[in-house]
């Protein structure tokens, strides 16, 4: 399905793992250029690689912790310096440890 992202700009946070990997994939397979973010810098630079090479786009890989007070500011400096804009913002961060519903 064609949904019209082809050359959009998009950033993805914690997209190194769970909901934000999965939206990462999409965008790329729809032709969306990326930067993706995660705090693990070594799985995020592999997402990154895969993502890029398996969809033919641009994808780029940030390192931020959202949870600290500078680290949202300073990446969506770079990611617009990077991208040039951004068309798509997916404002995601990961959650809790699992653990049961009671605690």
């Amino acid at each position: 399905m064609d949904l019209g992202l082809t050359g959009k700009r998009a950033l993805v946070c914690a997209a190194s793992k769970g909901l934000g990997l999965a939206v990462a994939e999409a965008l790329a397979q729809e032709g969306a250029t990326l930067v993706v973010c995660a705090r693990d810098e070594a799985a995020i630079n592999a997402v990154a690689a895969r993502l890029g090479q398996t969809h033919g786009v641009r994808v780029a890989a940030l390192t931020a912790d959202l949870a600290r007070p500078d680290g949202a500011e300073r990446l969506a400096r770079q990611a617009e310096e990077l991208l040039g804009g951004i068309d798509v913002l997916v404002n995601n961060v990961g959650g809790p440890a699992p653990s049961a519903a009671a605690d």
